[in-house]
């Protein structure tokens, strides 16, 4: 599967379904997320289930993140999953990243003078 750059950032669609209902994300590959991140209101909109919290390393220091249980849908493939709700910067050209709880999964490749993606099962 290969997957074009969008705004020069490598983005992918998923889409993370609670018992609430699901919503669609355009999120950042980040190899180094070991968790996939959404924004903090999809926990209460989705009714996802509270499984505590994790404590991450960020460029800022070691912060706790609280984790959710919920199904998400990447590169076609269902992952049921522990995701971080968080809400990343308001001047950030993202907001969701897509962790290597998924993204372990697949062969990925980054082919930066044709700003696509590759991925291989």
């Amino acid at each position: 599967m290969r997957i074009p750059y969008e705004d020069d950032l490598p983005l992918v669609l998923i889409r993370v379904v609670g018992s609430s209902g699901e919503k669609e994300f355009k999120a950042h590959l980040d190899f180094a997320a070991s968790k996939t991140l959404v924004p903090s209101n999809v926990a209460d909109e989705l009714n996802l289930p509270f499984e505590g919290f994790v404590p991450v390393a960020t460029g800022g220091g070691t912060i706790l993140m609280p984790l959710f249980k919920a199904k998400v849908i990447a590169f076609d493939k269902s992952f049921n999953i522990y995701i971080a709700c968080f809400d990343l910067p308001k001047e950030s050209p993202i907001q969701a990243l897509l962790g290597r709880d998924i993204l372990d999964n697949f062969e990925i490749c980054f082919d930066g003078r044709k700003k696509e993606i590759i991925i291989e099962e």
